[in-house]
C-alpha cells in the first residue's frame, strides 16, 4: 500500500517540477521582453524602420529570450514573413502576451506607417510596474512565509533562557 500511495505521489512530482520550471521561463522572458520593448523603441527613436529596428534589438544580448526572439525573426524571414507574425506566434507558444503586444504594435507602424515610439515606451514602463509589483509580492509572501520559524526559534530561546528560573522554582 506504501509503495502504490508513494508510485502515485511520484507520479505527479515531474509535471509539477515541470510546470515550475515553466513557470521560471515564462518570467525571464518577460523581463527580456520588457527590455527589449525598451531597445526596439529606441531603434524607432533612432530612425530605423519597423523590420531594421525589431532585428537590431533582438542581437543587443545573448541571454535565452533575446535568442528565441531572434530565432523567430530569422525564421519568419526566412519564410518570407512578417516579422510582428513571428513575434505573435512566439507569444503563443511560450505563452507570454506581452510579447503578442508588441507584435500588435509593430503591426500597426508596419502596416499603417504609425508613430508608435510613445506606445513602446508606455508599454515596456507599464511591463516594468508589472514585473516590479510581481516581485514585491513574491517577496512579501517569501516574509510572510518566515514568520512561523522565527516565531519558533524566539519562543526556542526564551525556553532555554527560563529553564533554569522555573526548575530552580519547581523543584527547590
Amino acid at each position: 500500500a506504501v509503495s502504490l500511495l508513494l508510485a502515485a505521489v511520484l507520479f505527479w512530482v515531474p509535471d509539477a517540477d515541470l510546470r515550475r520550471r515553466a513557470q521560471t521561463e515564462r518570467d525571464a522572458m518577460r523581463l527580456a521582453v520588457c527590455a527589449y520593448l525598451e531597445l526596439v523603441a529606441l531603434e524607432r527613436a533612432g530612425d530605423a524602420g519597423t523590420v531594421q529596428a525589431l532585428e537590431r534589438a533582438a542581437w543587443v544580448a545573448d541571454a535565452p529570450g533575446f535568442v528565441r526572439i531572434r530565432d523567430a525573426l530569422t525564421r519568419a524571414e526566412l519564410a518570407g514573413r512578417p516579422p510582428w507574425d513571428a513575434l505573435g506566434d512566439l507569444s503563443e507558444q511560450v505563452g507570454v502576451p506581452e510579447l503578442g503586444d508588441l507584435a500588435d504594435i509593430m503591426r500597426l507602424s508596419g502596416t499603417d506607417g504609425a508613430a508608435v515610439y510613445a506606445t513602446l515606451r508606455a508599454r515596456a514602463a507599464s511591463l516594468r510596474h508589472q514585473l516590479l509589483a510581481a516581485s514585491a509580492a513574491e517577496a512579501n509572501a517569501a516574509s510572510e512565509h518566515m514568520i512561523i520559524p522565527v516565531a519558533l526559534l524566539g519562543i526556542a530561546f526564551m525556553a532555554l533562557i527560563g529553564y533554569p528560573a522555573f526548575a530552580r522554582i519547581l523543584f527547590s
